[in-house]
């Protein structure tokens, strides 16, 4: 895989991981603290970053993501500011309903809370968002189709025109399973 078509999703990057990331051309990350923040625009300036938000509904997963990773939706002004002072563009959204979701609802209520932080981030002034990433744990079989119909119908209600916009999902279980 080309280094510009990989987002380096850790949520807690080691100083010479980033580093190796900017050598290598791998120019979008993920963040969901000042931390990291700080971190990207010290050792990799270039970078275009993906706020990670928590979703708010883990769909009964049954690997839970969000004790790890996600920015609450108190925090994510704040850390969209951080980015902006940073000079950091934030191209988009990333969550991680977690593995397995026996609920295909979480996906739609996590899409909702991504189009709040594409708003947050135009009321601020930023550039137009253009990525969203909806992260993965999907079942095979049935849990699968209603998920897919669950994120259409989201995606047709919180971002009607996606032109421009890429729309990013990270299938493995899914293709592991089947």
């Amino acid at each position: 895989v080309s280094p510009g078509r990989i987002i380096f999703a850790n949520p807690c990057k080691f100083d010479s991981h980033i580093r190796y990331a900017a050598s290598v051309g791998v120019n979008r990350t993920t963040f969901d603290s000042g931390t990291e923040v700080e971190k990207i625009r010290e050792f990799h300036p270039r970078c275009s970053l993906l706020i990670r938000i928590k979703p708010p509904d883990d769909g009964g997963s049954m690997w839970l993501l969000d004790s790890k990773f996600g920015a609450l939706p108190e925090e994510v002004e704040p850390l969209l500011q951080a980015a902006k002072a940073a000079q950091l563009p934030v191209i988009g959204v990333s969550f991680h309903i977690g593995s397995r979701a026996a609920c295909s609802r979480a996906y739609a209520v996590a899409i909702e809370a991504a189009k709040k932080v594409f708003e947050a981030a135009a009321q601020l002034g930023m550039p137009p968002m253009s990525v969203l990433d909806i992260g993965g744990g999907f079942t095979a079989g049935i849990q699968f189709e209603e998920a897919a119909s669950t994120i259409r119908a989201a995606l047709k209600t919180y971002f009607p025109d996606t032109t421009g916009m890429s729309i990013i999902a990270e299938p493995g279980r899914f293709f592991v399973e089947s």
